[in-house]
């Protein structure tokens, strides 16, 4: 029998405070901005590094001794973690239990692709590039309020909720790059580890504030394309979020945890859309493809719909990002296959 989720996760666990275990975070986690975790037995010793990630594991599932010396099931896509998930929702377990929420320990091919695909996200943050999380415009679309007094005391409210959201979308930003040099480009050293949760922590918490503090509906006076990426920066600023504390996660302990609530967080996966550099270029694309501004998918949909093959109209970097999380290898032969056709 797996061992059972603990009754407190870990940031109450090590405070020594009353935890009420709910997801995505306990109370006191979302009321701190603090990543609210649960975990299982720990890992037995000799657990496999990040660059070495099941090396000799293929998409499916693996039995992996915990701590207790008991036997769990760690899958190596979300995939096949997913239905487990389901069978045991549908086997009555709690949406918090520890066969609702199975271990992954990607497999070898999908850990070095996300490996590099994060590690091109450091090096392009680190020259100055945007990310496929926080849009060019938000670094293009200087405000006039250039300083932070001026954008304290703007008596303009619309100046001033775009200031802020600019500031918090470029501290989002400017975190994710830290933290995949951090743990991903940078050597080993005495408190690196230390140094990696101490930020992974500032990042969830940032993009948890920005989440939270976003307006419902932005002002009138942002234009159609400003808005849009706006917008689209802070839902998958989300996604940012929870795959690099996830990928810290598999750093630290080998594994991460399936989460069910994942798959319903929204994004418009219109690729055009993303990669358009103007409001010109935004405003074709928009035409080409229907017309409509904004075009949400969940995860799950994004997924269901493409099945194992990507739309050609959602084929951009953060959406075959999506898809090998989700697929693993086989995403990334999809991907292959899809370049050499078009290379062809």
């Amino acid at each position: 029998m797996p061992p059972s989720l603990r009754k407190a996760c870990q940031a109450c666990t090590k405070s020594k405070r009353r935890c009420v275990p709910q997801l995505p975070a306990c109370e006191r986690c979302a009321k701190k901005h603090v990543p609210c975790i649960y975990d299982l037995e720990p890992v037995a010793q000799n657990r496999p590094s990040l660059h070495d990630q099941g090396n000799d594991q293929e998409n499916g599932s693996t039995p992996l001794t915990t701590g207790g010396g008991q036997l769990n099931i760690v899958y190596s896509d979300v995939e096949t973690a997913r239905e487990a998930s389901i069978a045991a929702l549908a086997n009555g377990e709690g949406i918090g239990s520890a066969a609702a929420r199975p271990m992954i320990m990607t497999d070898g091919d999908s850990a070095h692709w996300l490996i590099a695909f994060f590690s091109q996200v450091a090096r392009d943050g680190l020259e100055g590039k945007p990310s496929p999380f926080i849009h060019a415009c938000t670094f293009q679309k200087r405000l006039q309020a250039t300083n932070f007094r001026e954008g304290l005391t703007s008596t303009d409210e619309t100046k001033k909720e775009r200031w802020h959201l600019q500031r918090r979308l470029e501290e989002v930003h400017n975190l994710i790059v830290q933290v995949c040099n951090r743990l991903l480009l940078e050597k080993p050293s005495n408190n690196k580890d230390l140094e990696v949760e101490r930020l992974v922590v500032q990042m969830f918490s940032a993009t948890h504030s920005l989440w939270t503090s976003a307006p419902k509906q932005l002002d009138d006076k942002f234009g159609p394309w400003e808005a849009w990426t706006v917008a689209e920066s802070i839902r998958r600023s989300m996604f940012a979020g929870i795959l690099i504390r996830g990928i810290w996660h598999v750093a630290a302990y080998g594994h991460v945890y399936y989460e069910p609530f994942y798959e319903s967080l929204p994004f418009d996966p219109r690729a055009d859309l993303w990669e358009a550099s103007s409001a010109g270029e935004w405003e074709e694309a928009i035409k080409k493809l229907g017309g409509q501004h904004t075009q949400l998918k969940s995860y799950h949909e994004f997924i269901t719909t493409a099945g194992t093959k990507l739309n050609p109209e959602e084929d951009g970097a953060f959406q075959r990002m999506l898809f090998v999380c989700y697929h693993g290898s086989t995403g990334i032969r999809t991907i292959q296959e899809l370049d050499e056709r078009v290379n062809r």
